[in-house]
Order: C-alpha cells, then structure tokens, then sequence
C-alpha cells in the first residue's frame, strides 16, 4: 500500500515537472514566436507606406503640374483680355502635348464655356453655363471668390468621361478697379491618370482605396471603400483646395492582426505532446 502511495505521488510528481518544463518550453517559444511576428509586421508596414507613398506623391505632382497650366492661362488673359484665338490655340496645343492627362483646354467668359480646345469630341461643352448648373456652380463661384485655382472632380463630364476641372477666375483691371472676365479651365482625364497606376493599385498582396475628404464629406474615387473601415495606412494627397486619401491593406491583413495560433500548424502541437510524455515517462 505504502509502495502504491509512494508510486502515485512519483508520478504525479513527474506529471508536474513534464508539465512545467513543456509549458516553460510552450512559453519561450510563444515570446519568441511573438517578437518575430511584431517585426516582421512592422517591416510589412514599412514597406507598405514605402509603397503608397510612391504612389500617393506621383499622383498629387501630376495632378498639381496641371494647375500650372491654369494659372498660366488666366495670367495671360487678364494682361490681354483681347488675345486672338489662334494664339489661345497654340498655347493649349503645347499644353495637351506636355501633359498628356490634360482632355481639354477651355475658356469660359462670364462663366460660360465658348472655347475648347481641342474642339473634336469636347463640341458639348460648348454654351455650358458653369454658374447655372448646380451641379458646377459651387466650384466656379468658390473659384471667383477665393481668386485661386479649384479643384472639382471626378465627374461625370457632359462630353463624356470621369474627368477632373481645374477651374481659375480671370479678372482685369480697369479705372474703376477690376472686372471679371470669366474663367480658365483646365480639365483632366480621371480615367487616364489612374490608369497609369494600375499595377501598384492592384497589387497582388495589397488593397488599395482612394477617396475624396472635403468638407467632412468622403467620396470613393477607386478602389473598396472598405478599405478605409480597416487598420489601413492613410496617405494624404493635397491639390489645390482638394484633399483626397490614399489607403492600403494586406489582402490577408497585417501579419500582427492574424489570430496568433494561425502560425502554429499541427506538426507544433504534436510536438509539444511528445516533449511532455517522454518527460513524464
């Protein structure tokens, strides 16, 4: 009996010393599992902001090297009110040759559109009352009244196509003081810039967003709005008088948001079985 007793509490002692060295074990390995997957999850975050900041930086320079051409425009109306056509016409020409985004060049005097270049597929902007449709007023009396370039876009145009409106108000002066002319116009293929960022937009192992954040106001440009629910990075893209964000995500998530236990496979549990029956044996 006293032999039973003695045996019993052997091995419940062994039972306890398996138990503790396997968790001790356990426990080394899950620290160290850990501190692995927090770097390598920062690295990933490292890379991922690398990434979108590429991106984001492109597209706000290409955007902003359009809104050269706006002011450019409006400066050059506003010391010869009475430029010919023709010498608008070449200037937009060079224009659209240099900056590939630019669709059209237009002039809009009194706020209504009665030049465009090129004419060819842009005729039904042609009479477009910019202060009578509601749907532009905003924008062209913020440019009037801000006297600075204004953004407004992607929307649907009226010659069709999501582009994007560089719009600047003209003033000249006079005895009395100043006059408005009217407004330069700028407009951007929407279409045709992103398109450029195809292949880093849908990256294979990211998910990419983009939407505009005026105003409280947010609008998704491209891309799962989802994205922007998540614990994505936010980069800023500052146009003119438009804010617009750029997010980015891991298809799979961050490796630091994956459950912890997704990196141990059945082969670490069989293990961790073994190393307690042979202590305990």
């Amino acid at each position: 009996m006293k032999f039973k007793v003695k045996n019993i509490k052997k091995k419940l002692f062994s039972l306890i010393v398996s138990f503790f060295i396997s968790s001790l074990i356990f426990y080394s390995f899950f620290v160290f599992q850990k501190e692995e997957i927090s770097a390598d999850s920062n690295l990933e975050r490292f890379h991922a902001l690398s990434k979108l900041t590429d991106v984001a930086n492109s597209i706000q320079r290409e955007i902003q090297s359009s809104i050269v051409y706006t002011d450019f425009f409006s400066i050059i109306i506003s010391h010869n009110p009475d430029i010919k056509p023709e010498i608008l016409e070449i200037y937009s020409y060079w224009a659209l040759k240099h900056n590939k985004n630019i669709k059209s060049v237009q002039f809009a005097p009194n706020a209504v559109i009665q030049t465009v270049y090129p004419r060819a597929g842009n005729e039904a902007a042609l009479g477009h009352d910019l202060l009578g449709d509601p749907a532009r007023a905003v924008f062209a009396q913020k440019a009037i009244e801000k006297r600075t370039v204004t953004l407004q876009g992607p929307v649907l145009a009226k010659q069709g196509g999501f582009l994007m409106f560089n719009r600047k108000a003209i003033f000249i002066e006079s005895d009395e003081g100043e006059d408005f002319w009217g407004l330069a116009v700028v407009a951007i293929d929407f279409d045709k810039l992103i398109e450029k960022y195809q292949t880093s937009l849908k990256d294979v192992n990211y998910l990419f967003a983009l939407r505009s954040n005026n105003n409280k106001i947010q609008e998704n440009l491209f891309g799962l709005f989802e994205v922007f629910e998540k614990k994505s990075i936010i980069k800023a893209i500052n146009v003119a008088d438009t804010t617009w964000e750029l997010a980015i995500y891991p298809k799979d998530g961050w490796k630091d948001e994956r459950s912890f236990f997704h990196y141990f496979n059945k082969f670490l549990y069989f293990i961790f079985i073994i190393i307690f029956i042979l202590l305990y044996l």
